[in-house]
């Protein structure tokens, strides 16, 4: 049943101008006033295949569809993500020009051999060939899994930004590949790698030997833009409608650039929604580059928000400094709430209580009208084991529980073979499969045929092997870090020697600390004598993720120091109930009845009847140097709530570790 149309959607179905851009604000009714013009378009005999509805998300797209229908638009009109419509164009292209045939690889699975084979030539280019250059970067894909889904999405935003454009270009030299590591907050060596890559997969332009999803738009606008005249091939589309035009990226930027040839284009964003830096978006092209390539486009708000009341929409006007209002007859709780941040979990108990009062507080409030959003996965660590010591049912969204996180597998690894514990490991397949990925990252497996220990694996490679060998017989853990991931080889440098003799040398003297000492203690003895936060470092590709990482052995390490009565073997055991618990929790998901634990990345789009956002204090959020996208996460955060919200910030005793941000919200 359509809905009753605002002021702000009438003037906007009003307009007549080219060039539209629909600024709003969270929970406005964006892709409702996008269904609206589809509605007003076909009714006014504009012909349905003559209107493209495009978005950047299955997700986003599966809404779109929804309100058409809600709007009674009963023709079917094209629709699609970017990504879907790109690959169509080619499709078309490619058979127009009779242009050879191009494989088309759905998953990272299918690319790790050219991924590989890329690593490999750039490898050659140093004198450590034992899968480690002299920094320290690894070279190991095959295996890796870890490793290789990092360099996976390096590359897809090299491309989504159309850096790699210039990777054909015979005079990169050091400085421009010192540039673009920077500016995409990785190691040279990734970039040559993202070089080697696209060089192998393209060796002439316009002659692609395999693709992606992440290649098809860039792709298409290389295309196009190398061969203009191949535009005239693609039907031409009177009426653009861009839905969440926040997670534009430069590639679909420029493409929509090319497609529009003069005709109307109707785009609904939040600027303050950009935060998927992982696809690319950038906030350039909501403000001063939308502007530069539209000069005379028409600017339009909606600026009231159907999800939160006024209390919240101050706040969010006082965060962002824009205009932003509220419906009548909707009330949003803000709550602040604070806590010692010099007291270890301090936070997450106030979390916990703010979740059982909420609960208590009205009969018809369930735990799964209630989300918990933090910054970064390393956050939930004392969350969840308070949510577990109180038995509140939760399942984390779109984030791996920490019991789950291959930093954590390998300190509990370390932890089974100092205390020649393996019980808890047995019949625990998955816990398994990511503590043997746990160790690689720490210590990768070269891809010599060395490397296929005969005496330990019969079949397959030794990724599954290991898992397979390990689940038969636990204790078969130390045989693996013994005589697979430490056993010097004679294709190491000095510096892998040492640092196998150096993780070997730890996992001896922790066997001996073992009966003297607490689990807590021998996690802080690797933690000092491995260097882990230096370790996670080189182990991670994309370093906001190692710093995550590092983050969560720091958390996870002051967690177990909480029981100091525990030795390793108990510790284990604890964890295993934990872990036996998220389990329950996870597979129970169907009865709606859990808590929903997740970051502001994933809840981006998504609503809740009550929002708690713990940790707003230095270094933990705002993470990044950039304040502009902190407050853009800040901003997604706290609209994701309906009824209340609650922050969580450090008490008055320590207000100078309070967050910039809460700082911009106070009255």
């Amino acid at each position: 049943m359509a809905v009753p149309q605002t002021d702000e959607q009438i003037e906007i179905l009003k307009c007549h101008a080219q060039i539209v851009m629909i600024e709003a604000v969270a929970g406005s009714g964006k892709t409702t006033t996008l269904a609206m013009l589809v509605k007003q378009a076909l009714t006014r005999g504009l012909g349905a295949h003559q209107i493209q509805c495009l978005c950047f998300s299955e997700g986003a797209n599966k809404r779109f569809r929804e309100k058409l229908y809600e709007e009674g638009v009963t023709r079917p009109v094209p629709l699609n993500t970017v990504e879907a419509y790109a690959r169509e164009c080619l499709a078309q292209l490619g058979e127009a020009l009779a242009l050879e045939r191009t494989r088309y690889y759905s998953s990272d699975e299918e690319l790790r051999p050219h991924l590989v084979a890329a690593a490999n030539s750039v490898l050659a280019r140093y004198e450590g060939r034992a899968g480690r250059a002299d920094n320290g970067f690894d070279f190991s894909f095959e295996k890796n899994s870890a490793n290789a889904e990092e360099m996976f999405s390096l590359l897809y935003r090299l491309k989504a930004s159309l850096a790699s454009h210039r990777f054909h270009d015979e005079e990169l030299d050091y400085d421009d590949l010192d540039q673009l590591a920077t500016q995409f907050g990785t190691q040279i060596e990734a970039v040559e790698i993202g070089i080697a890559y696209e060089r192998q997969r393209q060796t002439y332009p316009g002659e692609y030997k395999w693709r992606s999803a992440a290649d098809l738009v860039p792709d298409l606008v290389e295309l196009l833009s190398s061969h203009p005249s191949a535009l005239e091939i693609l039907p031409v589309k009177s009426l653009f409608l861009i839905d969440e035009w926040h997670d534009i990226n430069a590639a679909e930027f420029r493409l929509l650039q090319l497609l529009l040839r003069g005709n109307k284009l109707v785009a609904v964003g939040d600027r303050y929604q950009i935060i998927n830096s992982a696809r690319g978006a950038d906030i350039v092209y909501s403000t001063a580059g939308f502007e530069m390539a539209f000069p005379n486009a028409q600017y339009l708000p909606l600026g009231k928000s159907y999800r939160f009341g006024t209390s919240l929409s101050k706040l969010a006007q006082r965060l962002t400094t824009r205009k932003c209002a509220s419906h009548e007859d909707l009330y949003t709780e803000i709550k602040r709430l604070t806590y010692d941040p010099t007291q270890s979990g301090d936070c997450a108990a106030k979390v916990t209580q703010q979740v059982q009062a909420l609960v208590k507080a009205r009969a018809d409030t369930r735990y799964s009208d209630i989300a918990i959003i933090v910054r970064e996965p390393d956050q939930t660590i004392e969350i969840e084991n308070l949510l577990l010591d109180q038995n509140i049912p939760y399942y984390c969204d779109d984030i791996e529980s920490y019991l789950h996180r291959p930093e954590i597998l390998m300190l509990r690894g370390l932890l089974h073979m100092a205390s020649n514990s393996f019980a808890t490991l047995q019949g625990d397949k998955e816990s398994i499969k990511r503590m043997v990925m746990g160790f690689s990252l720490y210590l990768p497996v070269g891809e010599s045929s060395e490397n296929w220990e005969r005496g330990y694996f019969a079949e397959g490679t030794w990724f599954e092997e290991a898992q397979r060998m390990i689940a038969e017989q636990p204790n078969a853990l130390k045989d693996f870090f013994e005589a697979v991931l430490c056993k010097p080889r004679d294709t190491d440098d000095d510096m892998v020697l040492r640092w196998k003799q150096r993780f070997t040398d730890v996992v001896e003297e922790l066997q001996k600390l073992n009966k003297e000492n607490s689990a807590a203690e021998l996690l802080n003895f690797a933690n000092r004598h491995l260097s882990l936060v230096d370790a996670t470092s080189r182990a991670f590709i994309n370093r906001s993720r190692a710093t995550s990482a590092a983050k969560s052995i720091q958390t996870f390490i002051a967690f177990a120091s909480r029981h100091p009565e525990m030795n390793a073997a108990d510790f284990l055991a604890e964890l295993h109930r934990r872990q036996q618990k998220v389990s329950k929790n996870r597979s129970a998901i169907q009865s709606r009845r859990q808590l929903t634990l997740t970051t502001i990345q994933a809840a981006k789009g998504r609503q809740w009847p009550h929002v708690l956002v713990p940790y707003l204090q230095q270094h933990e959020f705002p993470r990044l140097r950039d304040i502009a996208e902190e407050v853009r996460h800040f901003y997604v955060a706290m609209t994701r709530a309906i009824s209340s919200l609650s922050l969580f910030e450090p008490d008055d005793e320590h207000a100078e570790q309070r967050s910039v941000l809460m700082n911009r919200v106070r009255k």
